[in-house]
């Protein structure tokens, strides 16, 4: 889950219609800093210490009703989605409409295309990898 949508509903569930900088410090200080953290363009993700920090994370591991927001899912959740786009060779704009469409959305803007691409990017040097021979 990204750190700032928790502090978000959190706060909300306690009354604060907004979050100030003393809610979110107080917030952040009671999630448990062995907890595991990515750094992501979107913001920060917190790992449960049920589920491990991965590469790739299937997308039906996650309880999700469509439309999806890609900016509210780590990376890892994105390349396994590229991955299921990839199955079949495309070019890679086929690739993100599949990824956009998968994820219930009829347009896009430039930071999900972005974040789209580097998914794929991923997914493909995943599938590379793969695919060598090992001599």
């Amino acid at each position: 889950m990204r750190e700032d949508i928790l502090i978000q509903i959190l706060s909300r569930a306690h009354g604060f219609s907004r979050v100030g900088r003393e809610i979110r410090e107080r917030i952040q200080s009671a999630i448990p800093s062995s907890m595991a953290r990515t750094e992501e363009d979107v913001g920060t993700f917190l790992w449960s210490d049920r589920q491990a920090v991965v590469s790739r994370l299937p997308l039906s591991s996650l309880m999700v009703e469509k439309p999806m927001d890609p900016a509210m899912f780590p990376l890892a959740v994105l390349v396994d989605l590229a991955c299921r786009a990839i199955a079949i060779d495309c070019l890679d704009e086929d690739a993100i409409a599949r990824m956009r469409d998968a994820c219930g959305m009829s347009r896009m803007g430039q930071a999900t295309r972005t974040r789209f691409a580097m998914a794929l990017n991923k997914a493909c040097c995943m599938k590379d990898e793969h695919d060598t021979p090992h001599l």
